[in-house]
């Protein structure tokens, strides 16, 4: 099935999530205008098999269908490049970094990190001024965007 991200005023993704929620089994395509790396990471959490943008030639665009036809997933190349991108900026965190942004992300305090990682919170302040500092923040709302518009946090 192909979708496009902006539908009027509905999101082509509700599409991909019902799908997903009543288990059929479909693949699913985004054909978007949309090149912003959010509707990229969004596409790609509703489990999209593959994600073009409509200004793609249209063999790029035939040859995507048939990998996804195939099985496999295809992405266009320049969302690639800007999802590699925002995974390179977590590349200077330590492990320990990596651990209290992604607990900061979900909201959670300085003392409620520090009791989930066992460290003082005294350490969760030096590892989140350090964190904001290596990626350029200037307090927690923007890491919480930051790390929601990342693929992935893991080690």
């Amino acid at each position: 099935m192909i979708v496009d991200l902006k539908l009027g005023r509905e999101d082509g993704l509700e599409i991909v999530n019902m799908a997903n929620k009543k288990d059929i089994k479909t693949k699913f395509i985004a054909l978007t205008s949309s090149s912003r790396k959010d509707d990229f990471l969004r596409a790609q959490q509703a489990g999209v098999d593959g994600y073009m943008l409509k200004e793609a030639f249209a063999e790029d665009i035939l040859y995507a269908f048939r990998v996804v036809a195939r099985g496999k997933k295809f992405f266009d190349p320049e969302m690639l490049q800007c999802a590699r991108e925002a995974e390179d900026e977590l590349k200077d965190l330590t492990p320990r970094e990596k651990d209290v942004l992604s607990e900061l992300s979900r909201g959670l305090s300085n003392i409620q990190i520090a009791e989930r990682l066992y460290i003082s919170e005294n350490t969760v302040k030096k590892h989140i001024s350090s964190i904001f500092s290596k990626l350029g923040l200037s307090h927690r709302l923007e890491a919480a965007v930051f790390v929601n518009n990342t693929i992935n946090i893991g080690h």
